[in-house]
């Protein structure tokens, strides 16, 4: 192989490498551009609705055993599909080997990290064997602190052992601290790409899906929504946030701070470019490039007559929701008054807390709760310069359906507009919104 100068790092998910001919898939994808020599593969997910992911069967396997069960019948569901996928791939022999490896580790109670790692750890030695690579397992290359942050040792390691002339297999998910092996949160692979793709300076950090990348609108609530050509950390760490479902931006900060393109591609249709993530971009005329929202949201709304001259007023609201375990969407304020909004699913029997808290440390006027609604964001790197247009363009669009604003929140030159309506109105809000901003 010749030497490549700065990599592409792709990374692939659990869609990507379901079966042997999703491998076979990932395989003519490498082989197309000579560049891609660092290959981070999650666990097989599934191959269809009734089916189960790999890492989900392997905790299973680990829940069994802590409560003294038998676990063998998971196990041989694991089994069963990693043989199919040797079978495959003309790799069947070694295939069992690895697994008799993690069969042992099971048995020997080596802990949930360890056992959940697993379908990577197998993944990533089937993807070397059939590609031609090398594989480097990931408690190798990738170092863990105490508080489960990145210890810097991580990048002098990739560095020295991926060198530029070879092709590398390192398996997502996991890395390594001082107690052994430690998963990250589910979809970690994410997080192992990013942390490789900063070790080797990559070019791009290609993150392979079953989409063609970041669409305007969710699928589900818009038909055939636009696929965004090219957007900006801040865009997308938005429209994540708010809920789009197709990176967690997060999991990406290294490659963010790297300030390393993110493409989003489709393992099933390789011709489509994707989604482009930069730091800038000037290819968009567009004000707002994407709507996305949520369902469900509970506000607390705290009144207090000149709560606008009580010192420390926001923060001590604000540190009681801390202490009671809920993090906040955001926190509208007047001159008498602040409201806390949040998911619903987080006030989980707190709500009497809270209201004591309150009272006795704020002595309000009136505490009540606006319960039912959804929140909605329209995000774009053109708003502050239309500011106005946009607002007025968003208002006319909802109160033309008879739709009601509940909340407006705009910051300063912020790229992003959220507003909040009733849930029963939600869908017709981002339709109509998309259509607005968008499909027009």
């Amino acid at each position: 192989m010749t030497n490549v100068e700065r990599p592409i790092v792709a990374k692939f998910g659990g869609t990507s490498v379901a079966d042997a001919e999703h491998v076979k898939r990932v395989g003519e994808i490498v082989a197309s551009n000579p560049d891609r020599r660092v290959i981070v593969p999650s666990a097989p997910g599934k191959r269809n609705k009734e089916d189960q992911k790999i890492t989900d069967l392997l905790l299973e396997c680990n829940l069994l055993t802590e409560k003294e069960l038998l676990y063998e019948q998971a196990f041989e569901a694991v089994s069963s599909r990693f043989e199919g996928m040797g079978r495959g791939l003309s790799c069947h022999s070694p295939v069992v080997g690895w697994l008799d490896e993690v069969h042992k580790g099971i048995d020997a109670k080596k802990g949930k990290d360890w056992i959940a790692s697993r379908g990577e750890w197998v993944t990533g030695q089937i993807l070397a064997r059939f590609l031609g690579g090398a594989f480097i397992d990931a408690d190798k290359l990738i170092i863990l602190k105490e508080d489960g942050q990145i210890d810097p040792l991580t990048y002098q390691l990739i560095k020295n052992q991926i060198s530029r002339d070879c092709l590398y297999v390192i398996p997502g998910f996991y890395g390594k601290d001082t107690r052994g092996i430690k998963i990250f949160a589910r979809g970690g692979s994410d997080i192992t790409g990013a942390i490789v793709a900063k070790g080797v300076d990559a070019k791009v950090y290609e993150n392979w899906t079953d989409t063609n990348g970041v669409m305007a609108a969710d699928p589900r609530l818009v038909a055939n929504p636009k696929t965004i050509n090219e957007l900006t950390y801040r865009e997308m760490r938005e429209l994540g946030y708010r809920g789009a479902d197709v990176l967690q931006m997060d999991a990406v900060l290294p490659v963010i701070e790297a300030g390393i393109p993110i493409n989003i591609r489709n393992t099933f249709n390789p011709q489509h470019p994707g989604t482009m993530i930069i730091d800038r971009r000037d290819s968009d005329t567009k004000d707002v490039i994407g709507i996305a929202g949520r369902k469900d949201f509970v506000a607390f709304k705290i009144e207090k007559t000149g709560m606008n001259r009580t010192k420390g007023a926001a923060r001590q609201i604000l540190q009681i929701f801390e202490e009671s375990d809920i993090s906040f969407e955001h926190a509208p304020t007047s001159l008498d008054a602040m409201s806390v909004i949040f998911q619903r699913e987080q006030i989980n029997g707190k709500e009497a807390g809270i209201r004591s808290a309150l009272d006795k440390q704020l002595n309000p006027d009136k505490v009540s709760t606006v319960d039912d609604f959804s929140l909605i964001c329209v995000v774009g790197q053109g708003i502050p310069a239309k500011a106005s247009d946009v607002h007025a363009t968003l208002f006319s669009t909802l109160k033309k359906a008879g739709i009601n604003v509940l909340s407006e929140s705009y910051s300063v030159n912020g790229n992003s507009i959220v507003i909040a309506v009733a849930n029963e109105v939600f869908s017709l809000a981002v339709n109509d919104l998309y259509d607005a901003f968008i499909r027009k």
